[in-house]
């Protein structure tokens, strides 16, 4: 087929002027669709390697969830145990014939524990406490006071891990890695 007869009465000049934009076309676009293509192909394996990046980083955390809910219940029981030991002593080193303190000063422990002012008629309303329970409810409120502060630790632990995690980084926040303290 000559290009005569597709352009009827276009002069050769043009006619190649012509042909040679249809040849530029052509390239243009077969070069287009391989860019595409290949385009497509490397979004397909960074989306590939994100997933499993994705999945790695989900399985360290859910490790780092598990160490800190293993060491928190390992120093919780290093708490409670000393604190129940420590109130079955209580008899012997406060006798049960101790002078039970004023109501004043209960209202004042139990306020400063809450962290408020006392209220005026607090003490007139109070009645006196005996020594071993006073002495009993101050080793609970320390050894929940200690059980805050492993919890924050391993929530501290906890959140160090999983920022690793997300970094890329293996290494843990603190000893509890290796299977706690």
């Amino acid at each position: 087929m000559s290009p005569g007869l597709i352009f009827g009465s276009l002069n050769s000049t043009a006619s190649a002027a012509l042909i040679a934009l249809l040849l530029i076309v052509a390239a243009g676009t077969w070069g287009w669709h391989k860019g595409a293509e290949s385009v497509r192909a490397e979004w397909e394996t960074e989306r590939r390697e994100l997933a499993i990046k994705a999945a790695e980083v989900k399985a360290a955390q859910a490790e780092a969830g598990t160490r800190a809910v293993t060491r928190y219940v390992d120093r919780v029981r290093t708490v409670r145990e000393p604190a129940e030991t420590l109130i079955k002593e209580i008899p012997v080193h406060v006798p049960s014939d101790t002078c039970a303190l004023p109501a004043g000063f209960r209202v004042l422990h139990d306020t400063a524990a809450r962290g408020f002012h006392p209220p005026a008629a607090g003490a007139a309303d109070a009645t006196p406490v005996a020594a071993q329970d006073l002495a009993s409810t101050i080793a609970l409120n320390y050894a929940d006071c200690q059980q805050n502060a492993e919890q924050l630790s391993a929530l501290q632990s906890w959140a160090a891990d999983v920022s690793n995690a997300e970094s890329g980084s293996s290494s843990c926040a603190d000893s509890s890695c290796g299977g706690g303290e």
